[in-house]
C-alpha cells in the first residue's frame, strides 16, 4: 500500500512539473509572438533625436533678468 502512495505522489508531482514546464514554454512562445507584432522601431526615435535644445541668448538673458527681479520684489515685500 504504500508503494501505491508513493507512485501517486511521484505521478501527480510529475504532472505538476510538466504542468509548470508546458506553462513556461506557452509564455515564452506568446511573448515571442507579441514581440514580432510590436514596432521597437519607434522606440529609436527619441535616441536619434538631440539632447540639445538651442536657446536664443538674447531672450534666455531677458527673461533671466526678469526672474531675478521678480524674485527680488518677493524678498523685499516679505522683509516689509
Amino acid at each position: 500500500m504504500t508503494q501505491n502512495k508513493f507512485r501517486k505522489k511521484v505521478a501527480i508531482g510529475g504532472g505538476i512539473i510538466t504542468a509548470m514546464g508546458l506553462m513556461a514554454y506557452e509564455i515564452f512562445r506568446i511573448r515571442r509572438k507579441f514581440d514580432a507584432l510590436v514596432d521597437t522601431s519607434i522606440m529609436d526615435y527619441d535616441r536619434k533625436r538631440p539632447d540639445y535644445i538651442y536657446i536664443n541668448y538674447s531672450i534666455y538673458r531677458e527673461s533671466l533678468k526678469r526672474m531675478q527681479e521678480e524674485q527680488l520684489s518677493k524678498k523685499h515685500a516679505h522683509k516689509g
